[in-house]
């Protein structure tokens, strides 16, 4: 039904809940996906005072919320502006689940009641409709028109309107009997009260009903058979049946909530269930805190970075003594692959490769007007740790030499490196010559790659740690990377630079309204013995 985006746009804040007397009571047992909303009254309040409602409710931010409504309605075939209209009337819970065949939406009828009504039942748009009456309630069932060419084509779909005393909802599914069949269960939970669907347990045990803002909650487990069949077939006749081995059907769920307050703060958080003790929980073991010492390495001008610590090599190892625990001589053929290209370059790509990389991989963009100004890809520079860099560069080399690559290597910073030449592009009549002076630069224990010559050199100084090269620790990324300290995986971005992007016009807000792009987003995953935490935000 497309009804996420108008629940999104209510983020809420949730007092304690049980499903007693609550609209969870409502949530089919074959559900396996829910968002839950307490309190879309909280969200008007506290949207009132955000900066970024403020934007994208005037002239200045039109331009980029018109271009998102027309990309939401080309893509789905939904109107966007029916989502704001029914934000606008939820003044009591309401909630949004899925199961295999339905998706429903029910909310708690507000004062205004018909306001809310009338709403819903427009999505049914001029459709001829039938009438049925389910345990006191009426249902109008129609079938929406067909959408080819969107993201979500309906075909024979089925959309039904419920009035009843207790709930106002609209359920959607690819037959008629299907949708009539989750109204009944629905409404024979909602009126037993005393059930309580999996998906429901699950929601409440993890958060569901104690947190602010939005609340949803994912049951993967369902999908973990049809997930091992697409990998058994993905790795046919290379790798041994991996089906039940990474442990997944031991429960895997997500819960995440989102919320908006005063001024530019905008927060999601998000926890990812691996059930402990197996496979996939010893694979994300992998995954490493950062090193603190990582934005000294970023050079100054940096407004994005986004970094990881991943164990490849410890990785390769869990993996491999998985597969050859599940069947002895089972990576045969990847054994030959390997030995191959030992064979034809002299370079053991586990040994002199894998074993190399020590974690740390970072990918960040440079543009400093003070300097000189570095636009588009030529402001990407891309970082990873080195075990042996000397070792590392013998096989580099190496590879080079097989492949009949000419490329003489140059002392650029003191460190051994390689630059592009000239390409050549051709396009109808004309021919366009482009210089590509970028490259990467092998150090002792760091790998350093660009699309030019100018990130290479301020990212080398940044590492060779020249005065007043790299970040300086009163910057805003020191703060934020300090802020979410022993986190695996971390993205900065300072929101100024993508301002235009953003609202598809040069200039600002108006002089006398806040201009919420002057802030940064955050993103930062931690692993937990539980699985992982990631969080979003602005500020």
């Amino acid at each position: 039904m497309h009804l996420i985006p108008a629940l999104l746009i209510g983020s809420l804040a949730s007092p304690q809940l049980s499903e007693e007397g609550s609209l969870l009571a409502a949530v089919p047992e074959e559900a396996f996906a829910l968002l839950h909303v307490a309190d879309p009254n909280a969200l008007r309040s506290r949207a009132e005072l955000n900066d970024w409602v403020a934007l994208y409710g005037s002239p200045d931010g039109e331009p980029g919320l018109h271009a998102l409504a027309q990309e939401y309605e080309e893509a789905t075939g939904t109107d966007f502006d029916g989502l704001f209209e029914l934000a606008l009337e939820l003044h009591g819970e309401a909630l949004l689940f899925f199961t295999g065949e339905v998706a429903g939406f029910l909310a708690e009828p507000p004062p205004n009641r018909a306001a809310l009504a009338d709403v819903l039942n427009g999505w049914l748009t001029d459709q001829p409709r039938r009438t049925v009456e389910i345990a006191g309630g009426r249902v109008e069932l129609a079938a929406w028109p067909d959408t080819p060419g969107t993201s979500i084509e309906r075909t024979g779909h089925f959309l039904a309107f419920l009035d009843h005393p207790l709930a106002l909802g609209l359920y959607s599914g690819d037959s008629a009997e299907a949708v009539l069949e989750a109204l009944e269960d629905s409404l024979g939970g909602l009126l037993g009260g005393e059930r309580r669907a999996p998906v429901v347990a699950g929601f409440l045990a993890a958060g569901g009903g104690t947190t602010r803002g939005i609340a949803a909650f994912v049951d993967f487990t369902p999908f973990v058979g049809m997930a091992e069949k697409a990998l058994r077939e993905a790795v046919e006749s290379v790798l041994p049946d991996p089906t039940g081995l990474l442990g997944l059907e031991g429960g895997t769920w997500l819960f995440a909530t989102a919320d908006v307050s005063p001024g530019t703060h905008v927060e999601v958080n998000a926890r990812l269930r691996i059930p402990e003790g197996t496979l996939a929980a010893e694979l994300a073991d992998s995954l490493e805190p950062l090193p603190i010492m990582l934005p000294p390495d970023l050079p100054r001008g940096t407004w994005y970075a986004c970094a990881i610590d991943w164990n490849v090599s410890r990785f390769y190892a869990t993996a491999r003594a998985a597969f050859e625990r599940e069947e002895e001589g089972g990576l045969i053929i990847v054994d030959q692959g390997l030995a191959a290209a030992k064979a034809l370059s002299g370079v053991d790509p586990v040994e002199d490769v894998l074993e190399q990389l020590e974690g740390l991989f970072a990918l960040y963009h440079v543009l400093d007007p003070d300097e000189l100004p570095l636009e588009g890809e030529e402001g990407f520079g891309f970082l990873a740790g080195l075990v042996d860099g000397n070792r590392f560069l013998d096989a580099f080399e190496a590879v080079l030499g097989v492949g009949g690559i000419g490329v003489d290597p140059i002392e650029l910073e003191g460190a051994k490196t390689y630059l592009g030449g000239r390409d050549t592009y051709t396009g109808g009549d004309d021919i366009a010559v482009k210089e590509t002076d970028g490259g990467l630069s092998i150090l002792p224990h760091r790998l350093l790659v660009s699309f030019s010559r100018e990130t290479l050199v301020r990212g080398l100084r940044a590492l060779g740690r020249v005065e007043g090269a790299g970040l300086k620790p009163s910057s805003q990324l020191q703060a934020a990377f300090d802020e979410n300290a022993g986190a695996f995986a971390f993205a900065y971005a300072e929101l100024s630079h993508l301002r235009t992007l953003a609202l598809l016009h040069e200039g600002k807000p108006s002089p006398d309204e806040k201009d919420p792009f002057d802030s940064q987003l955050t993103l930062a995953a931690h692993r937990t013995t539980a699985g992982f935490e990631v969080r979003l935000y602005t500020r």
